[in-house]
């Protein structure tokens, strides 16, 4: 285990101050800790490290603390999945004394830096750090080793939908970082459920999202989007025409055109009756939202 930075909250900190005789318990007396960032844990790596332990046995203790007349796991979980799908009635533990938020924070910042652990779980996890432990960024960027821009970033996912939210958790190696750091640049909630729907039904490339991103940008802040200077001025700018349709038409809930001017393009949204306006009212309500 790595030596950490930051509040000198470690394991091996904590079990040099107490007692860590290792001794057996009841399997059925341990049960896993409320704090565990990863959500998912594999069958098949279960699996495999059950078969190794039951080789070559348990090289590592798992660490505890007594909860009520029971003991929570601080750290091992994966090794306490494999030792009970072993059938195996006890399991050697180390028995550490530490409060809810030591319990808390121990179990996140041992799980944190794993590299199966996905961005969701990833962000979860410092979340947790910030708001229940009260860290500010800079202390959890040092007790993770990471740049305070870099947990920034990672933090700025809970600005999205919730819905969003959802797909990033559903699937983790399709919407990425740098996925959701383009999907940002669109302040429409909608665009970005559509977006993100769209990445996940095609697993499309950060480059292919960035082209979409680019040229909502247009419609959502007036901005060309950059085309390819190799090409010919007037061919470039049909071709954007073509994608502005295609995107307004998409993700405007009415009819609409885009026509190529003088000095840029121009966006016309047709409203023909009473109820298409109010339509367009809430519609750009919902726009800031």
């Amino acid at each position: 285990m790595k030596k950490r930075r930051g509040l000198g909250l470690s394991l091996e900190n904590m079990m040099d101050m107490k007692n860590t005789d290792v001794r057996n318990i009841p399997i059925n007396d341990i049960h896993p800790s409320p704090y565990q960032p990863r959500q998912i844990f594999s069958e098949e790596e279960i699996q495999a490290l059950s078969e190794s332990i039951k080789k070559h046995g348990l090289l590592q203790p798992i660490v505890v603390r007594r909860k009520g007349d029971k003991f929570e796991i601080i750290a091992g979980e994966r090794r306490y999945r494999a030792i009970k799908l072993l059938g195996k009635k006890t399991i050697p533990v180390i028995v550490i004394n530490v409060s809810d938020k030591e319990a808390m924070a121990l179990a996140i910042i041992e799980n944190i830096d794993r590299k199966d652990l996905t961005l969701w779980e990833l962000a979860i996890s410092i979340k947790k750090l910030k708001e229940d432990m009260g860290l500010t960024l800079d202390e959890i960027s040092g007790i993770l080793g990471k740049s305070k821009s870099h947990i920034s970033n990672i933090l700025r996912i809970f600005q999205l939908p919730d819905t969003v939210l959802q797909l990033v958790k559903k699937y983790p190696h399709k919407l990425t970082l740098s996925h959701i750091k383009l999907l940002l640049e669109i302040k429409q909630p909608q665009w970005q459920i559509t977006l993100a729907e769209k990445v996940v039904a095609e697993d499309m490339s950060t480059r292919q999202l960035e082209e979409e991103v680019n040229t909502l940008k247009y419609i959502q802040d007036g901005k060309l989007p950059e085309g390819s200077e190799k090409r010919e001025k007037s061919v470039k700018k049909d071709e954007t025409v073509d994608r502005l349709r295609k995107l307004a038409k998409k993700y405007i809930p009415m009819k609409s055109t885009v026509r190529r001017v003088k000095n840029g393009y121009k966006l016309i949204i047709n409203i023909d009756d009473e109820e298409t306006a109010e339509k367009l009212i809430d519609y750009l309500k919902n726009w800031t939202k």
